[in-house]
This record gives C-alpha cells, structure tokens and sequence, in this order.
C-alpha cells in the first residue's frame, strides 16, 4: 500500500487495490468548515483521477470505549441531535 496526498501529481494505483477514505457526512456541502471541505477536495481528488475508492461519511465517530455503555446497559441510546434525524455512526475500529 502506498500513500499518497490531494497534491500528488500521481495518483497512488500501483499496488493499491482500493482506497478507503474516511471523509464525513455531507463534506461537499460544509464549505465553511475547513476540516470539513478538505475532505471534499480529497473525495474530488480521488473521484477525478479514477482511482479506485470508496469514501466513507460517518456522522459520528463511537470511539470513546465507554461513551454510552451506562445509557445501553438501561436499554437507552442518548445523544446529541434532533429527534428524528438519522445518524451514520462508524467505530474507528473497523476503519484503521
């Protein structure tokens, strides 16, 4: 596997099967956030030069080992958020 960056003048296809990019949800719409459009110039980037990829775009991050281990143990999920907006959530686990 190789690494590669948004400015590489080549993009990283020898001996890369697929490229897995964790972006965030709506990346190409927050232009506003810096953190947040740099990841759409690099979906872009990828989606440009052909590489093959698959970018995903969790809402949230479940990292923290005990985040809502209290609230589950009583059959309850609380977070922050709207009532009735659905969320993606990715463990970095299954993403390092």
């Amino acid at each position: 596997m190789t690494r590669a960056t948004a400015t590489s003048p080549t993009p990283p296809t020898v001996g890369t099967a697929l490229v897995v990019f964790t972006s965030i949800l709506a990346a190409d719409q927050a232009t506003a956030v810096p953190h947040f459009h740099q990841k759409a110039i690099i979906e872009r980037y990828l989606n440009d030069t052909g590489v093959p990829h698959v970018a995903l775009r969790p809402g949230a991050f479940l990292g923290a080992p005990d985040m809502w281990k209290a609230g589950l143990a009583k059959g309850k999920l609380r977070t922050v958020g709207r009532a009735g907006v659905r969320w993606t959530y990715v463990h970095p686990h299954d993403v390092a």
